[in-house]
């Protein structure tokens, strides 16, 4: 695996030469702690952009900014989690009417059936 120095050095090196910008979310090694501490463990995460100025063809300077983005990833997660946890618990309230149908129409073709 390519260290994140290395990933930078080759990704500026990339945008430079090719004239075009640069937008990575890249992993850091440690641990992030969220606002509401869970039991997962979270990444810690930055977003870099980086533009290249030329001027007569040549570079004259990268213009670029790190953000810190652990929150959000953070955020993302819990979201997710939330969303396959609703999504769940709505399977398992069709599954609980469908087979509350069933005893109805049971209980229905049951009574209409005695002589």
């Amino acid at each position: 695996m390519q260290s994140l120095r290395g990933l930078l050095a080759s990704t500026l090196g990339e945008s430079v030469s090719k004239g075009k910008d640069i937008d990575l979310e890249l992993q850091l090694p440690g641990f992030y702690t969220p606002p509401k501490h869970d039991d997962e463990k979270h990444y810690r995460w930055v977003r870099v952009t980086a533009r290249p100025s030329f001027v007569n063809g040549k570079i004259a300077h990268v213009l670029g900014v790190a953000t810190e983005i652990s929150e959000l990833k953070w955020a993302a997660s819990v979201q997710r989690r939330s969303a396959m946890q609703a999504s769940e618990a709505k399977k398992r309230q069709e599954d609980f009417i469908d087979i509350s149908k069933w005893f109805v129409m049971l209980a229905i073709t049951a009574a209409t059936d005695t002589p």
